[in-house]
């Protein structure tokens, strides 16, 4: 008899690295990502993807990392590798994507080569806090006085360690991301998706939920006759607000309409904030159409209140 439970587990992980990874591919997450948890600016014009496979001189391949940058014009990548789960083999395996980097860098015998600088990230989203070592620990007893070997250390981004309100008020997709991965129960989770769907989701959200939607075979599996609505959200022709309907079906098999009717109230609310918003940034009418799905007579009532609250 098959384990469905342990499958659906599996499914579920690879799902969810998935999403992340999806979401780890796009630069302005990249770098404000850097920027927030290590205080290093760079700028997305200035990056660029790396392949992360590499077959080493001495003729055998290492896995592929999941997602390396480069900076332009320079040796200097960062690689960063999402785990889900706390990997006790991460120290070995961040030294193996360090050595096959450089290995593949040095195209030059000159004794003035000089190696790439490499900033190696592991982001967590396990649900316990990562308690695997930074780097390869050596053994100290007795060593004869042999100097220790200094090995790769890699540095670590745990959303156990980050509060949910810090990650919901960063406003990117990949820290919402984080954020929902971070809840442990079905009531954590309702509790920051309605307070998502209350506050309204700018650009940056309204792409991750896009990912999230489009990779989760549980919501798929929950929507019922809503598929061609589904499939009008994914394109960018639906009503992204219409997610939160999408994401109550998955989290519960009966739940109250009443509570579900109040939540569309407060994502129709947001949804006109986020409007508006775009109005004051001078986006186009035909761009605002097109990401949110409102009509022109709704869109000329919005613009009309933003220019009556700029004369009050």
């Amino acid at each position: 008899m098959t384990d469905n439970t342990a499958e659906n587990k599996v499914k579920g992980k690879q799902e969810q690295d998935k999403i992340l990874r999806k979401l780890l591919e796009d630069k302005r997450e990249i770098t404000h990502f850097v920027d927030k948890f290590f205080r290093y600016k760079i700028f997305v014009k200035d990056i660029e993807r790396y392949n992360g496979k590499f077959v080493t001189s001495f003729g055998f391949k290492v896995r592929e990392s999941d997602i390396i940058y480069k900076i332009k014009s320079t040796e200097i990548y960062i690689i960063i590798e999402h785990q889900s789960t706390v990997d006790y083999k991460m120290p070995k395996r961040i030294s193996e994507y360090c050595i096959c980097l450089i290995d593949s860098r040095q195209t030059s015998k000159s004794k003035f080569y000089k190696a790439p600088l490499i900033f190696p990230i592991v982001l967590s989203t396990s649900k316990t806090i990562w308690d695997a070592p930074l780097t390869i620990i050596q053994e100290e007893d007795n060593n004869y006085g042999f100097p220790a070997l200094k090995y790769p250390t890699y540095n670590l981004v745990d959303i156990q360690k980050v509060s949910t309100e810090e990650l919901l008020k960063d406003r990117m997709g990949l820290t919402l991301a984080m954020a929902l991965e971070k809840q442990k129960t079905k009531e954590e989770l309702e509790k920051v998706i309605e307070f998502v769907i209350k506050r309204g989701v700018n650009e940056n959200e309204a792409n991750c939920l896009k990912i999230i939607l489009e990779n989760s075979s549980k919501i798929r599996n929950a929507l019922g006759d809503k598929k061609e609505e589904y499939k009008k959200i994914i394109k960018g022709d639906g009503d992204m607000s219409n997610f939160e309907e999408l994401y109550i079906e998955l989290l519960e098999d009966k739940y109250n309409k009443g509570v579900n009717q109040g939540i569309s109230q407060g994502i129709n609310q947001g949804k006109e904030e986020i409007i508006k918003q775009m109005i004051k940034n001078n986006m186009e009418d035909k761009e605002i159409i097109k990401y949110t799905n409102i009509s022109r007579k709704e869109l000329k009532r919005l613009k009309l209140e933003v220019e009556k609250s700029k004369i009050a």
